[in-house]
């Protein structure tokens, strides 16, 4: 049985197993113990601070070199390696875990599936009075907007054809480096990635999509460039496009350039230099992970995690007119502090939250937020309600479908692609990925051109840079949980009573094919299905050969560690016999020199009883006559040799 807990519960369940096991046993290895001494100090303590010492115990030396090697390595990331390397020393762990403490942690979602499955007129019934009720709670949303005349679609993706899920198309230039934790925008045919994080290291880059010519090229700074303009190597933003300008939002970035407050940053798309937007009223601190959602010259702010790595749930409002932030009071259940979340706006009146994760746990809930009366509420939902997930990214199309694209919840990356109609509040799985595929993990950035999905980057246990391309509207979007067709359930978001819509016209039926005609199309089918297949199996062996580069690099890093181990105890073993021969040395030399110390303070006491034999009133001298007389004897003797020559003769 494998098991099922989320992180970090996941990682605290196989730290109490490993503690339980005596030493010899908690790995096959030294070099296997040692690095889950060091993932588990990068997971709890962050990056070690702690000096490594010249001398000392080579056991200790080598755990502190070990831990400073992992850097500035995220702690989550800690957790899932800690994890998965106990996975594999013991792959039985969890059935010998007492499991009684994980109860509480899946009562709420074992409750509702359950419901869903073996219950479904009790589900439909639970479900409809928590329609009804969240319908009391939530204003009415005014009449659907006139969506804007959409825009000539670029002429690149305008060439890509329906496709049965996600494509990789080709692309020309030189790809980005690999990346997660970026972001993404879309402006005059152009999308912008920026910024990222790969393997704790921040990049500062702008890298652009040409759409029409399908070009990847890296923006280069036009003109006089200073460090005002230059953008700061950050992770965890967010940009966001106001009246045709790209705004970037917040962001981590290093100790050396960190801010007192939330930056907001205005990109010049002419010479691609960045100018800080100066901003009064209440200033959020600086964050990142957290959202920016756009009300029409309003930015909101939600969540996100401090520059201390605190999880926050605020709530803050940006007047693009006046540059003034606003922090205003809400009412409703606010939800729980998260970031890595995904945030829209929806009617020009909703922001919606989903998922993202806190220190403890990922959420799987789903917040709007009244922007008129500012009051959070948790609408009920139709289908088969998503797993917990974090990192995910998230685009709008046709104004109320909502596209939810990979995430992870720490055991694996998502590979469903999700779809939330707004306006029926319904979940339902539009397609699914294979496992290894950007799509399916996390730290990827999302954008929606016209009816198209374009995805960028992620991290899935390896750093990606692939670009997929999703075509809305080609995949029946399918639940899991349909509900019953004689009890349909009221919308979420009902918008005022009108007059009823005339019945849509039925389109005309397709003109029948010719043979040949069919016979092309179903030859083109099948060589599309083995394209797929090709596909699949290409994924599968490509993240076969992940894994195994994974295992090489970690035998590889720990083989390293071992060598350095093994030359710094050479070294240390060398030192230690050179020390104990200067310590003989010093031995022989103290033992000489006491031995002719003693001989002279014979020689010295048996002259004077030699002395006092001749002479009966001769006095014994002091100390300190002795110490004269003993002086001026071994000036004598340096001068004339030895002590018989210096008895003076008998008067």
């Amino acid at each position: 049985m494998a098991c099922m807990l989320p992180f970090p519960d996941r990682f605290e369940f196989a730290v109490k197993f490993m503690n339980a096991l005596p030493d010899e046993q908690q790995g096959r290895s030294n070099e296997t113990r040692l690095i889950l001494f060091s993932l588990h100090k990068q997971a709890t303590e962050g990056e070690c601070k702690t000096p490594i010492p010249w001398f000392g115990n080579p056991v200790e030396k080598a755990k502190l070199t070990t831990w400073t090697s992992l850097g500035n390595m995220d702690k989550f990331e800690a957790m899932r390696l800690y994890a998965k390397i106990v996975e594999e020393e013991h792959p039985k762990w969890w059935e010998q875990v007492d499991t009684a403490e994980t109860v509480e942690l899946f009562i709420p979602n074992i409750l509702l599936r359950l419901c869903s499955s073996k219950f479904p007129v009790l589900s439909s019934l639970t479900k409809t009075l928590c329609l009804q009720e969240t319908n009391k709670r939530i204003s009415p949303a005014p009449a659907p907007r006139p969506a804007p005349a959409p825009g000539p679609l670029p002429v690149g993706l305008a060439t890509i054809s329906d496709t049965d899920g996600w494509l990789a198309p080709c692309f020309a230039g030189i790809r980005p480096r690999a990346r997660y934790q970026h972001s993404a925008a879309i402006s005059a045919h152009k999308m912008f990635v920026v910024g990222g994080n790969n393997g704790g290291r921040y990049f500062s880059d702008m890298q652009v999509l040409d759409l029409d010519s399908m070009t990847w090229a890296k923006a280069e700074t036009l003109g006089a460039s200073t460090s005002a303009s230059a953008l700061a190597p950050c992770a965890g933003h967010k940009l966001v496009t106001w009246n045709g300008a790209v705004l970037l939002v917040g962001g981590h970035v290093k100790k050396d350039t960190k801010h007192d407050s939330l930056t907001v940053l205005e990109l010049d798309a002419e010479n691609y230099t960045w100018k800080e937007i100066e901003t009064t009223g209440s200033k959020p601190l600086p964050r990142g992970g957290h959202s920016a959602t756009v009300f029409g010259d309003l930015l909101v702010v939600f969540g996100g995690e401090g520059a201390g790595r605190q999880v926050l749930n605020e709530l803050h409002i940006l007047d693009l007119n006046t540059n003034t932030w606003s922090s205003p009071s809400m009412n409703g259940l606010l939800p729980a502090p998260r970031s890595d979340h995904a945030a829209t706006a929806f009617d020009g009146r909703y922001l919606c939250i989903f998922g993202g994760g806190s220190c403890t746990r990922c959420h799987a809930d789903l917040h709007l937020l009244d922007m008129e009366t500012m009051t959070w509420s948790t609408p009920a939902c139709l289908g088969q309600l998503p797993s917990a997930r974090a990192g995910h990214a998230s685009a709008l199309v046709d104004g109320d479908k909502w596209y939810i694209v990979g995430g992870g919840n720490g055991a694996a990356g998502c590979t469903a692609t999700l779809l939330l109609e707004l306006r029926s509040m319904s979940w339902s799985t539009v397609c699914t990925s294979a496992l290894r595929t950007a799509v399916s993990s996390e730290g990827l950035s999302l954008v929606a051109v016209g009816e198209y999905l374009i995805s960028y980057g992620g991290y899935n246990g390896k750093y990606n840079n692939d670009t997929h391309v999703f075509k809305t509207g080609v995949l029946t979007a399918t639940s899991a949980a349909p509900e019953p067709a004689a009890s349909p359930a009221p919308a979420a978001l009902s918008a005022p009573a009108a007059s009823p819509a005339p019945a849509a016209t039925p389109a005309p039926p397709k003109p029948a094919l010719s043979g040949d005609a069919a016979e092309k199309e179903a030859a083109a089918k099948a060589r599309q299905q083995q394209v797929a297949e090709a596909e699949r199996r290409a994924e599968t062996d490509k993240a076969n050969i992940a894994g195994l580069a994974a295992a090489i690099s970690r035998a590889e890093a720990a083989e390293a560690l071992l060598a350095v181990a093994e030359k710094e105890k050479s070294v240390l073993s060398m030192k230690l016999v050179n020390t104990k021969e200067c310590l003989s040395n010093i031995e022989n030399v103290l033992s000489d020199s006491n031995s002719k110390t003693l001989r002279l303070e014979l020689e010295v006491e048996g002259r004077h009883l030699i002395l006092g034999s001749f002479d009966p009133g001769y006095e014994m001298p002091n100390r300190r006559a002795m110490q004269i007389h003993d002086a001026h004897t071994l000036k004598t003797k340096q001068s004339y040799g030895n002590y018989s020559n210096l008895r003076t003769p008998v008067k």
